[in-house]
């Protein structure tokens, strides 16, 4: 089990491919989706929704063998499932609460590739040694060709108050 700083070496190898649309740098990905499977969108979710219950056990047969994710926070994690998990059920340990409000979601298939991504965006709001914070979150998670959760990289904003 891996848990350090790096996201170069825990993204999937992406091949940036050129496209003539006048774009100033080469894109990995562009035009070249369609609407994914809903499945993998509802899987997305209901994981979110275990990790709000710490139910998380729940949901340990949807992940690949191996699972790499990059957190919002800079670390890394790459390793197997079970120990994933550990990390993952540690984290939730450390909050008395934990709800998400969802603002969207979207399940995409890349032409051509052999995975399938679901990408959320939304608002998590946690409790922790008594304090409560809130953070903006969008999480895009890769679904391999077998239809399980391989890769996931999060990012995350403290939302500012509203004027």
């Amino acid at each position: 089990m891996k848990h350090k700083p790096s996201y170069s070496k825990t993204a999937p190898k992406m091949a940036a491919k050129t496209l003539n649309h006048g774009f100033p740098y080469p894109v990995s990905y562009a035009e070249d989706f369609e609407i994914g499977k809903i499945t993998h969108a509802k899987i997305l979710l209901d994981l979110w929704k275990d990790f709000d219950d710490n139910t998380l056990d729940k949901g340990t047969h949807v992940f690949a063998d191996t699972v790499r994710m990059d957190f919002s926070d800079g670390t890394s994690f790459e390793g197997k499932r079970d120990a994933f998990m550990d990390v993952m059920k540690a984290q939730r340990k450390t909050f008395t609460s934990f709800v998400s409000v969802i603002n969207a979601i979207v399940s995409l298939k890349p032409k051509g590739k052999d995975e399938s991504w679901a990408c959320v965006w939304g608002q998590q709001t946690s409790v922790a040694a008594g304090k409560s914070s809130s953070v903006l979150i969008n999480e895009n998670w890769m679904f391999d060709k077998k239809g399980k959760v391989s890769y996931i990289r999060q990012f995350s904003a403290v939302p500012q108050p509203a004027v």
